[in-house]
């Protein structure tokens, strides 16, 4: 959303200032806008990159610059979210869920587990596994007898971890109601980093590959040599890089 839809501000009364936006971790310039609500002033920059904004408030004090105290509360994001990883080649829907995730991490338990056991449905899911239940989808990928699409041991173990701990978040059965549970960062930090494994092995390292491989045949062709075969890929086709919010 454009910041001249969030509130009211005077174009052109913004400053240029260098800034680092605390969700995508860019470096850009953008302009500092500032709105007064009487003893509040409010303070929103918006990336340029991802569209996310950062909120901060101050309140005025007689005598201090620019009539406002220090230091600033940041309201948004959360100083508590968990840092999540930037991907290329992972299906946009997973990332998603996967980045709200980290943003609620600390906030709400609950919630932050849910949203990373949906991504662990949707990785799944898209590995071919799709089933009613995440329980379900994970003794589906462990019985896969096609040595090329099957998932590493050590991957295997860590979902069937995620399975024996129960449903830690919001158990999610497809066409039925929302259950919440109570669980522990513990788990939801286990969930986390288990998605982070997958993504990178079962979406990332083939995305690299094919994308260097595609790379050299494009300079082969060019100099009317044969191309090369492109990678296996472990999982189903990709389409080509996905780029997070």
């Amino acid at each position: 959303m454009p910041l001249n839809q969030i509130g009211y501000y005077q174009p052109g009364s913004a400053d240029d200032v260098k800034y680092v936006c605390p969700h995508c971790h860019r470096i850009q310039v953008i302009k500092y806008h500032v709105q007064h609500a009487g003893a509040v002033i409010l303070h929103v920059k918006q990336c340029l990159s991802c569209r996310d904004v950062e909120l901060k408030v101050g309140f005025v004090q007689v005598g201090m610059p620019h009539g406002i105290s220090s230091p600033m509360l940041t309201l948004y994001p959360s100083s508590q979210a968990r840092s999540s990883v930037k991907y290329l080649f992972a299906p946009p829907e997973v990332v998603g869920a996967y980045g709200e995730a980290c943003k609620l991490y600390g906030l709400h338990v609950g919630a932050a587990g849910a949203y990373a056991r949906r991504a662990l449905e949707l990785i799944l899911d898209n590995l071919g596994y799709a089933k009613p239940t995440l329980a379900a989808s994970i003794d589906l990928a462990n019985k896969e007898t096609d040595i090329d699409k099957r998932l590493p041991k050590r991957l295997l173990a860590k979902l069937d971890y995620v399975k024996e701990i129960g449903n830690f978040a919001l158990h999610i059965r497809r066409g039925e109601d929302l259950t919440i549970v109570e669980i522990g960062t513990d788990e939801v930090e286990a969930c986390l980093e288990i998605i982070e494994e997958l993504v990178v092995f079962s979406f990332e390292e083939p995305g690299r590959d094919r994308a260097r491989t595609e790379a050299l045949n494009s300079k082969l062709k060019a100099a009317g040599k044969r191309e090369i075969a492109l990678p296996v890929e472990q999982t189903s086709p990709l389409e080509g890089p996905h780029s997070e919010k």
